[in-house]
């Protein structure tokens, strides 16, 4: 039977398709008046039902497809502007207000310690400032205390607030996220014991059931493994959980293009329909009949691993080509791709902006329009002569022949793949792999076996958990040896690339770091850090902060002093970017944050530059850092006084970074180095006792900006307004990190600007 293009297939849901997602799309980006988009979708109905009784076909098809376009357009913007949640958003602006809600968990908690996590619940009554508000909503808790369960209903009191945008550049915004699903605003627990229980099991029994079908599974892959990585990369693998997986190892895997193996899609669900029809056969059910069970099977299972865009992608999928198995029709799988995108956007338009959606159904998009043709490009020169009967070959040409057919598949869907997700990464992640296509050689076929072995744990399981420990047991080697293959191609030179911003000006940005500090310096095609924050600060803003720049490595990381909050995610800062050269004052000797991380790079191989006043070091020939403090002798004091003061040179302008150095250190700087304190803008931390800034300091720096890290908690962070008046009346201009977020400091040859992150708000520095 002569095969029929892809292209030429009849395709009706990719018809479909492009006035529903144009639809959203336009509404996304325009916002138009909702009455009269309604007018135009009752409009474009009414002249489509017209055109089925007297007008051509062509006109038929141009009303329907404008009459989809704008319901969606309408759905879309019914769901972002007019829900319970942007009513209460508009409401409440910037307040934080005591509330009391009374409702039930709707989402299976994320745990970070014994005594915190965060969740989704749904709101049934809500009591604020007076109201009483009874429309149902959902909104995020951070809780604090023991983690409830699935469908606790709880009375919770705290405190009510709109989830705030991202502070600093390279932030995961949170914010955004959280209104795709239609969750505006956050209670935050202020201590634990003031939520009351209210009752158990409210929620959804089928998703109730999916939680308890999940923990048993995970006891049983990881049954008898006692590597942590493995167990964690086994969990992510099958059920699509990677909040436990360390940072290092998801960004082996982005890096190689193999992050794939994570997100519950196509090759999962494949793999777990092939094991159901095989089980059912093997009962001798008709075929029918075990197309029919397999389907709300798939879906249980797309259940348990959390309802994300490709797993619903890969059932609906599943789903479509199995209702053609019972019908005995053959499926055209990119019509069934567009069908399955067509349903989860009539449920959620939102989806359409979701990257797991976009990059699920661009890749499989890809895979299935080019596969093919690179399979026979590839293919082709490893075929033997068409002319000669397969039976004339030998046993060893013939095996040979299945394995180059193997190689060509493979190759061939990997590179469609790598095609199809390529130009999404970069967008997203900042990032192209060039290891993809090897890596992914490698890691998929083990990837397969993985999964087909935790299949067989999983059943044997439920007869002895020594049987599974036997299948885990293999498991344990199978995976050791994806994350060896993996981490070696990440670790090859070259393997992968950042990309940085088309045009990026010399800036320096002084991040929002709360209590702690950091700042990066990206001058003379250089980048140093100073100070990097805490280790979630570090993990979840500098290091995306800095693939999102196309830095790999760094070139400098100054460490100002042993405070956890200033340097407490070095160790996982060193890791992903390898500075070329580690400045230490060698001071703060008593701070067990900065003892053990000696202690690591020592294991590491790595040895800090001793850096004390008079280090200098030439970024370019306009741009210099030098370290004014402490002396070669520093005096016996805390490790605030001991804190490295650097002063960066740039374009001209002067910063003076202090950190957290108190009047000690001041008064060393104004006997010894008062000549150099002139800059155009300080950045001031705070120190253990307080924040002054003497007025002789003031009249040596002379600044016209003031940056200043501030917090609510604790109270020795926060800004006195005597200290702000001082200023003032030195007619020094303050920026508030309070208020700002992180500030960003650009340059150029005739103009300096400092523009805060979180407001906008901008400072230009007289030439």
């Amino acid at each position: 039977m002569k095969k029929v293009s892809l292209l030429r297939q009849r395709l009706p849901f990719a018809a479909l398709l492009v006035p529903v997602a144009g639809g959203i799309l336009l509404a996304q980006l325009f916002h138009p008046a909702l009455l009269f988009t309604a007018i135009v979708a009752a409009v474009s109905g009414s002249l489509f039902a017209a055109a089925c009784v007297k007008w051509s076909t062509a006109s038929r098809d141009f009303w329907f497809h404008l009459f989809l376009a704008a319901t969606m357009a309408v759905i879309h913007l019914l769901q972002t502007t007019r829900s319970a949640s942007t009513s209460l958003a508009s409401w409440l602006g910037d307040r934080r207000l005591p509330v009391t809600a009374e409702g039930f968990v709707i989402t299976e908690p994320s745990v970070f310690s014994a005594r915190s996590a965060r969740f989704d619940f749904r709101v049934d009554s809500l009591s604020a400032d007076g109201s009483q508000i009874t429309a149902p909503l959902s909104v995020q808790i951070r809780w604090r205390g023991a983690a409830p369960q699935y469908g606790d209903r709880l009375r919770i009191s705290g405190l009510l607030s709109n989830i705030s945008p991202p502070r600093n550049p390279g932030q995961f915004d949170a914010a955004t996220w959280s209104q795709r699903k239609d969750i505006h605003q956050v209670i935050e627990i202020i201590q634990p014991g003031v939520a009351e229980p209210l009752g158990r099991q409210q929620g959804n029994p089928l998703v109730w059931f999916s939680i308890s079908v999940r923990n048993w599974m995970i006891s049983a892959i990881t049954y008898s493994i006692d590597d942590p990585n493995v167990s964690k990369l086994l969990t992510g693998m099958v059920l699509g959980d990677t909040s436990d997986l360390s940072q290092n190892i998801q960004e082996a895997f982005r890096a190689t293009g193999t992050y794939h193996l994570f997100s519950v899609s196509g090759l999962h669900v494949g793999i777990v329909a092939i094991i159901l029809w095989y089980l059912f056969k093997t009962l001798r059910l008709p075929r029918k009949l075990t197309a029919a069970l397999i389907i709300p099977l798939l879906f249980f299972y797309v259940l348990m691993t959390g309802l994300k865009a490709a797993s619903i992608r890969a059932a609906v999928m599943g789903s479509i080509i199995l209702i053609g198995l019972m019908a005995e029709r053959r499926p055209v799988l990119l019509n069934n791709l567009c069908a399955a995108a067509v349903l989860i956007l009539l449920t959620d338009t939102n989806q359409l902006f979701n990257a797991g959606f976009q990059l699920s159904f661009g890749v499989v998009a890809s895979i299935l329009l080019l596969s093919a043709i690179f399979e026979r490009k590839i293919g082709e020169p490893l075929a033997p002569d068409p002319f000669i009967p397969r039976k004339l070959l030998s046993p060893a040409r013939r095996f040979a022949l299945r394995t180059t057919q193997v190689f060509a598949s493979l190759s061939a869907v990997s590179l469609a793949a790598w095609l199809g997700s390529s130009p999404l990464t970069a967008g997203y992640f900042h990032m192209v792999s060039l290891s993809a296509l090897p890596a992914n050689l490698i890691a998929v076929p083990l990837s397969f076996a993985i999964m087909f072995v935790t299949a067989l744990s999983v059943f044997a399981f439920l007869v002895s958990p020594w049987l599974a420990a036997v299948f885990n047991q293999t498991n344990l080697v199978l995976t050791k040896l994806l994350l060896f293959s993996v981490q070696t191609f990440a670790n090859i030179p070259g393997s992968h690339v950042y990309l940085p911003p088309w045009h990026q000006a010399q800036r320096v940005v002084i991040f929002d770091a709360g209590a702690g500090g950091a700042a990066s310096i990206q001058a003379g095609g250089k980048t140093w850090l100073i100070d990097c924050g805490p280790q979630y600060f570090t993990d979840s803003v500098i290091v995306p902060y800095l693939r999102s720049q196309g830095i790999r490595k760094l070139n400098g990381l100054i460490i100002t002093h042993g405070d956890a909050n200033h340097m407490g995610g070095a160790e996982n800062l060193i890791l992903a970017t390898r500075p070329a050269t580690i400045l230490d004052s060698g001071t703060s000797q008593q701070s067990p944050t900065r003892k053990k991380l000696l202690a690591w790079m020592g294991t590491q191989g790595m040895v800090p530059t001793l850096a004390r006043s008079g280090f200098r070091e030439e970024l370019s020939p306009t741009v210099s850092l030098e370290i004014l403090y402490p002396p070669g002798n520093p005096p016996k004091a805390v490790a605030d006084n001991l804190a490295l003061v650097a002063l960066l040179t740039i374009e001209g302008r002067r910063i003076l970074f202090t950190s957290d150095i108190g009047l000690l250190a001041e008064t060393w700087l104004m006997e010894h180095a008062s000549e150099k304190l002139s800059c155009d803008i300080l950045v001031q931390g705070v120190s253990k006792t307080g924040r002054t800034t003497p007025e002789d300091f003031l009249e040596a720096a002379h600044p016209s900006l003031v940056i200043a890290t501030a917090a609510d908690f604790p109270e020795t962070e926060r800004i006195p307004a005597a200290w702000e008046a001082q200023l003032a009346k030195r007619g020094i201009k303050l920026i508030r990190q309070d208020e700002t977020g992180a500030v960003v400091i650009t340059f150029s040859s005739d103009k300096t600007i400092a523009t805060g992150f979180l407001n906008k708000a901008t400072w230009h520095l007289p030439q």
